[in-house]
């Protein structure tokens, strides 16, 4: 599935006619992946290469309303400095209009948004819902 450049704002999924624009903040990661899931719960991961001023963005085409994902971010993790990037768990968009599926909240091990200072990770037995629309 291709990622096309996208735009910086609006901030979170944008749906279109034609895709979907994903765009998230972040003063402090150095790479942020978009997690797809379909309905039976496998992820593709799609690299989110275009950044402006600390805004992550792509356009993913074919994607619209009710597309499970997530967010994958790498770079720093030093807890006590309030760096806490882990790519290993899967984040909510701050800017999500919706969540579906079992969630555990784990502030513990959110990555730093510059949007709202602190994201959240989520454990699930589920993907999660989070197209906004």
């Amino acid at each position: 599935m291709d990622v096309w450049p996208g735009r910086p704002f609006p901030l979170g999924a944008t749906p279109t006619d034609t895709g979907t624009n994903f765009a998230v903040a972040s003063d402090i990661a150095d790479g942020f992946e978009l997690c797809l899931f379909d309905e039976a719960g496998a992820e593709q991961r799609l690299a989110l290469v275009e950044q402006d001023a600390g805004i992550w963005h792509g356009f993913v085409p074919t994607i619209g309303p009710g597309q499970r994902y997530g967010y994958r971010v790498s770079g720093p993790y030093e807890p006590r400095s309030g760096l806490r990037c882990n790519r290993n768990k899967l984040l909510l968009d701050p800017y999500a209009l919706a969540i579906t599926g079992d969630v555990t909240w784990a502030q513990k091990y959110s990555a730093t948004l510059r949007a709202t200072r602190m994201g959240s990770a989520a454990s699930t037995r589920r993907p999660l819902c989070l197209v906004a629309w």
